[in-house]
């Protein structure tokens, strides 16, 4: 058999693309319609799915800027520059973002020096 046996049926995934299409159609005509023209209930529905959405639409302040709500930094790393900074952070043991100190890209132009 070739495939993932546990796998949706594409008439599934189809039905599961129709019915996002019809939920965002509906959530965006509810969000669009003027407060004035609003029931209470509309009012009400409208309100929690602003509150239902804003944590997950609404970026977070965090991914949006960077240090201290400066712009984010960027750095250009080529694939060869990439590869080293990658040896150098698998012999220090360091495998998650997590673990990685704030000040490692002087560590690693170090350690790149060092080896030449």
């Amino acid at each position: 058999m070739i495939g993932n046996k546990g796998g949706k049926s594409l008439q599934d995934r189809k039905l599961a693309a129709e019915v996002r299409s019809l939920t965002l159609n509906k959530i965006k005509t509810i969000l669009e319609k003027p407060r004035v023209d609003m029931t209470d209930s509309d009012r009400s529905l409208h309100d929690g799915l602003l509150l239902k959405l804003a944590g997950t639409v609404l970026p977070r302040l965090n991914e949006t800027t960077g240090p201290s709500g400066g712009p984010v930094e960027t750095h250009a790393v080529s694939d060869k520059k990439y590869d080293e900074m990658m040896a150098v952070l698998e012999k220090q043991g360091l495998t998650k973002v997590e673990e990685i100190p704030k000040d490692i890209d002087k560590n690693i132009e170090e350690t790149i020096k060092e080896s030449d």
